[in-house]
């Protein structure tokens, strides 16, 4: 399965969709950057924003391109499935 990125979002709807894609839940993604599920949420909803290094966390866990996450992108960028054993854990910020 392959996924077109495309800079036509906000941050929070690019954390979502990253999210959702790499089948993880909020409260797995919190995990991962060191935030609760409500904060995850927040930043989605884009009611809030994560820190930059958080971002980074986020990008490094669903292996989605950092730049697409803090700026969007120009043009379109093809995201595929994680290698065989996944993405590694990421230690929370």
């Amino acid at each position: 399965m392959e996924l077109i990125l495309t800079a036509d979002q906000t941050l929070g709807g690019r954390l979502s969709q990253s999210r959702r894609f790499r089948g993880m839940s909020q409260t797995a993604m919190g995990k991962k950057v060191g935030a609760t599920r409500r904060t995850v949420s927040s930043w989605e909803k884009g009611e809030t924003e994560p820190t930059v290094s958080q971002v980074i966390h986020w990008a490094t866990a669903t292996g989605f391109p950092l730049v697409w996450f803090i700026e969007g992108l120009d043009d379109s960028v093809t995201v595929g499935l994680p290698m065989l054993g996944g993405f590694p854990n990421v230690p929370a910020a």
